[in-house]
């Protein structure tokens, strides 16, 4: 029977399992057999091939199947990706494991009999071909110089060392979306004016001088440079509107780059849109671009000619949506993320000239598995890329595994891309800084028509950080929000009587667990918390009582009567809406699609607002638009009386829809764009709602 001990656990290799004190884990054979190899080799790099011989041997498998084990080894262990303190990752070499071995008698002789079984081996070899002995050790030592400064570039190809960060830009406005030009000289990126326009900008990284590029404001994309660097490329919105919700379609345009350095210049179109969008431009060579289109919901990666026009389809998703374009010149590979309709995302790489098309999951880490913003970009000359995920650099490589950088950040980074050397990496970072506001209303004045007007406005616990969903206790003082004021996003308590005293934490959910959504009970003692797609009941000691669902839970839209919610859910890989009994845990499934908001009346009627912000009413299983809510978009909606449903839109206004007699009249009135309301309380003539503040992002330099 074989035993042995990492730290304070014992391996039963017998019985496959994992002991620590009273815990028994029981493993898969494959997985010990992969720990017995790194514990053989206690403190060393064992290579990914040597693993593979021996625990799949004669057997085609790929080094994600030992990922799988090294990921359920750290989990039995309480380890994880990002510490790496029992078992470290060595990129595109092996793994080692840091933990001490203790060996039982028995085994430790059996393996002292296999090395001098060996060494016997060696001797015979070696005196059969008479070769001398100082010329062996000659031989060997320069092997192990040889591995040695391979591992140590294999290392620094894959793994920089980021030691500082400085910042390229230094102005008020938001600065995002940097890209190095071919030699490295200069970054180009997008600085707004206003929160919707922007201009195209770059920087000379030699002597710190600006150039604006782009004569008028517009609504432009990322920049993406020609090979040679005389040309960028980017896609551009027609236009927005007044309360910056982008409107019209997205068209491809260019402009040269020296004669931007001379003065702004007017940008000139490559590919004009009419029903189609087109987005997300990189250049192929000096002459052909790839680029992303949609026409119908249907999203192509499509490669134009500059010389003829001629458009051909490089690969068109079955079921699923692209997000983010990169070339790689290096490997001549078109590199981009896809995701389904539960938003699971796939790495997709493409060679624009065969057309070939490998997919592979992305395969986050836990913290950042449902995250929904994957952009990528190629390392300059490995067989790697990087993204990033909230305040988390990764790289990535083919096979969809993310490894973490070791970076400590203050704040989230957008767009990270690698210099052409490799030797430091641009990206944006900043905050988003939306608060809480409390909004009353009165009746105004002599009118004949049932229309109020603000009274009194108010921003709630001004922080710098992320706060929203702000909902009133039922019968009580208390207003719940979300808010990330303590470095996680938690659910914190102001009370409304004292709205001067600064809010209180009350849930400590852990930092991997993104808070999204939560309702109060009908009678306000507890509230029902969504975080990683899970429920939990939280009361006001903290503590949380998780709710055991079948399937994953993404939002909590209202409760319904006293112990009912409306659940927006994740079950066989398609988005619905149930309503969940948490007393009986009785489910009703209403709606099968895609909803941003939804609302079950008193009635039982059931109301949507769609992935495209249009109001709907769910009438046997089909969507039908409600009348007179096409011309404008919908962002909140919440129950009225007497079946009166209440919809605010995106020109900041609240209106009142009769279900009855199909009815639209203004309810509310407001001078200023109000946000988006997270709560109204009718009897008090009052609501809640959460206003972006500020957008803080600059270029910055990491290396």
């Amino acid at each position: 029977m074989i035993e042995f001990y990492v730290g304070n656990y014992r391996i039963d290799m017998a019985r496959s399992q994992i002991v620590a004190q009273d815990d028994i884990l029981s493993m898969e054979p494959k997985v010990l057999q992969v720990l017995l190899i790194l514990a053989e080799n206690q403190g060393q790099v064992v290579p990914h091939d040597v693993i593979l011989n021996k625990v799949w041997p004669g057997s085609v498998v790929g080094s994600n199947a030992i990922q799988r084990c090294i990921a359920q080894l750290r989990k039995a262990f309480n380890d994880d990706a990002k510490t790496q303190s029992v078992i470290s990752t060595h990129p595109k070499v092996g793994y080692s494991l840091l933990t001490d071995v203790n060996w039982p008698t028995e085994l430790a002789n059996i393996n002292n009999q296999e090395k001098s079984a060996e060494q016997e081996t060696e001797h015979s070899l070696v005196n059969s071909v008479f070769i001398p002995k100082h010329w062996i050790l000659i031989s060997a030592a320069i092997l192990i110089i040889i591995a040695l400064f391979t591992y140590q570039e294999l290392m620094s190809a894959d793994k920089l060392n980021i030691a500082k960060l400085t910042p390229l830009t230094a102005t008020d406005n938001k600065e995002q979306q940097p890209s190095y030009s071919p030699d490295g000289r200069y970054i180009a990126f997008q600085r707004y004016v206003g929160s919707c326009e922007n201009q195209l900008w770059a920087k000379d990284t030699l002597n710190n001088k600006e150039y604006l590029l782009t004569e008028e404001v517009g609504i432009y994309g990322t920049p993406s440079w020609s090979p040679d660097g005389s040309q960028i490329v980017f896609s551009s919105v027609t236009h927005c509107s007044k309360h910056q919700v982008l409107e019209g379609c997205e068209e491809l345009r260019a402009l040269s780059f020296g004669l931007a350095k001379s003065s702004p210049q007017a940008t000139r179109e490559i590919l004009s849109c009419e029903s189609k969008d087109y987005h997300s431009p990189v250049w192929l060579d000096n002459e052909s671009i790839a680029f992303f289109s949609t026409e119908d919901d249907q999203d192509k990666l499509l490669k134009m000619s500059l010389t003829d026009n001629k458009i051909s389809t490089l690969y068109t998703p079955q079921k699923a949506s692209l997000y983010s374009l990169d070339y790689s010149g290096h490997l001549n590979l078109l590199a981009l993320s896809q995701f389904d309709a539960v938003h699971n995302f796939s790495l997709v790489l493409v060679d624009p000239v065969t057309i070939e098309t490998t997919i592979t999951a992305l395969q986050p880490e836990e913290m950042h598995k449902h995250y929904k913003y994957w952009s990528l970009s190629w390392h300059p000359n490995q067989e790697s890329l990087i993204t990033s995920a909230g305040k988390s650099l990764y790289t990535v490589d083919l096979n969809g595994q993310l490894t973490e950088y070791n970076f400590p950040a203050m704040q989230n980074i957008y767009g990270p891309r690698y210099h052409p050397q490799a030797h430091s990496i641009v990206a944006a970072m900043g905050t988003f800084d939306p608060d809480i506001g409390q909004l009353n209303w009165n009746k105004v004045e002599g009118s004949q028509k049932p229309v109020n007007i603000v009274t009194k406005q108010q921003m709630l616990a001004r922080s710098t950080v992320n706060e929203h969903d702000a909902k009133y206790q039922p019968q009580g003082n208390q207003i719940a929000f979300i808010s990330n004021r303590g470095g996680s996003s938690q659910i914190w308590l102001l009370n409304s009587a004292e709205t001067s005293r600064p809010p209180n934490q009350l849930s400590y959910f852990p930092a991997d667990k993104e808070v999204n959504a939560f309702v109060w009970s009908q009678d306000g003692s507890l509230m029902i918390v969504n975080s990683d797609r899970g429920l939990t009941l939280l009361d006001f000691n903290g503590e949380l009582t998780p709710i055991k669902m079948p399937f994953g839970v993404v939002d909590i839209y209202h409760t319904f009567g006293e112990s009912q919610l409306l659940l927006k859910v994740i079950e066989n890989n398609q988005y619905a809406i149930k309503l969940f009994n948490f007393d009986s845990h009785h489910l009703e499934t209403l709606y099968i699609g895609v909803s941003q908001k939804a609302l079950l009346t008193e009635q039982g009627d059931l109301f949507v607002i769609d992935d495209k912000l249009v109001l709907k009413q769910i009438v046997d299983d089909s969507l039908l638009p409600v009348a007179g809510f096409n011309e404008s978009k919908s962002f909140s909606i919440f129950q009225g009386k007497n079946n009166n449903i209440l919809v605010t839109d995106s020109h900041g206004k609240l209106w009142q829809f009769n279900v009855d007699s199909s009815l639209k009249s203004l309810y509310l009135a407001s001078e200023g764009h109000m946000g988006t309301v997270s709560d109204i309380l009718l009897n008090k003539k009052t609501l809640l709602f959460s206003k972006m503040v500020s957008i803080k992002k600059e270029i910055v330099l990491l290396n």
